[in-house]
């Protein structure tokens, strides 16, 4: 070591004692002095205080912003789309095909995780206008009349034995032997169902007079 130097910089990893010897043609000076390291605090670990979709359901192709708040993390991943996000960041924007789960990562420096998923549902293209039965209660062996307007469906359908109707407007005459709830079921050209139901109930008939002379 050059002996006109006066200072050193070192970076010990553990406590080191540092030994420095001067030495002339009449001796040495040995002088010592300690360096102790102490281990950093470990760092905090990150916490997802709020993660939510804003709207919780869509129509297909149409946004959701979701939003969070984060403490403690020096990295976001939010999967879909497998983004590497700033924490600073408030939201995402994303326009979902399909009903989709999202998973949002937080990570600290020291690799620890927090994770928080929610659920953001793509609802049908296809829209019930209405679905009424005239009337809405009857008689046994009456009859009821179901009409219904769908607007952006390719296929519909009514349960109980009822099948297959047309996706626009339509109506259909039954008969119910008792009281019977119906649903119709319109599929947009993804197959996302939209439904509705109506419920018929149906009365006992009256029993006839008793006839003369009984």
């Amino acid at each position: 070591m050059n002996p006109n130097l006066r200072s050193v910089q070192v970076k010990p990893e553990a406590t080191t004692t540092y030994r420095l010897i001067a030495r002339n043609r009449y001796g040495e000076v040995i002088r010592e002095a300690v360096v102790i390291v102490q281990n950093a605090p470990p760092a905090p670990v990150p916490v997802i205080r709020e993660f939510v979709a804003e709207p919780p359901k869509v129509k297909r192709g149409d946004a959701v912003y979701l939003r969070w708040k984060v403490e403690n993390a020096t990295e976001l991943i939010l999967s879909p789309p497998g983004q590497k996000l700033d924490p600073a960041t408030p939201g995402f924007e994303h326009r979902p095909t399909r009903t989709t789960e999202y998973v949002l990562i937080a990570r600290n420096a020291e690799g620890k995780l927090a994770e928080k998923r929610l659920k953001v549902e793509v609802v049908s293209q296809a829209q019930i206008v209405s679905f009424t039965a005239t009337p809405e209660e009857i008689k046994a062996g009456e009859s009821v009349v179901l009409r219904w307007e769908i607007l952006n469906a390719v296929r519909a359908e009514i349960d109980n034995g009822v099948g297959r109707v047309s996706a626009q407007q339509g109506e259909i005459t039954l008969t119910p032997t008792q009281t019977t709830t119906y649903t119709l079921t319109a599929l947009d050209s993804e197959g996302l169902p939209a439904q509705a139901t109506v419920t018929v109930k149906v009365l006992p008939s009256e029993a006839p007079p008793p006839s003369d002379g009984q």
